[in-house]
């Protein structure tokens, strides 16, 4: 299997495994979401947006690093909003738009991890290692000071 359809296969099988999880863990409540559960979608919505990342990534190796950030959040919040009106349709309840924005707050959070961590890494995650955007060497943007 080729690493673009393992990165594709596992961020289908993780945005399924969220949003199955979501639906099984958090209560199901008449009134608002507390900050816990809000902080709970953030959070396990980044897994979700590390692979998509590393996916785009690998699909689309020509666009580099500001197009892959900007699909990951384009593909990922419909997906992931998609996935919240499946939970809420499920339990009897209206989509809540506090936790959309948590969903994006996780999703931004995994586009943004390749400006915070080593190099190294994110050469790695992204299969930069292997090929250059283009057929020349990717140049990943460096952190600000």
């Amino acid at each position: 299997m080729t690493p673009h359809r393992t990165w594709s296969a596992a961020t289908i099988a993780c945005f399924g495994i969220v949003h199955v999880a979501l639906y099984l863990i958090v209560p199901r409540q008449a009134s608002a979401p507390t900050y816990g559960i809000k902080l709970h979608y953030a959070l396990v919505h980044v897994p979700f947006g590390v692979l998509l990342l590393g996916a785009l990534a690998r699909l689309l190796p020509a666009s580099g690093p500001n197009a892959w950030r900007s699909l990951t959040l384009a593909i990922g919040l419909p997906a992931a909003t998609a996935g919240l009106w499946w939970q809420q349709q499920a339990g009897g309840a209206r989509l809540r738009l506090d936790l959309v924005a948590a969903t994006l707050l996780g999703l931004a959070v995994a586009a943004l991890l390749p400006r915070l961590l080593p190099e190294s890494v994110v050469r790695r995650w992204l299969g930069i290692e292997r090929r250059g955007a283009g057929g020349e060497k990717c140049k990943l943007p460096t952190p600000r000071s």
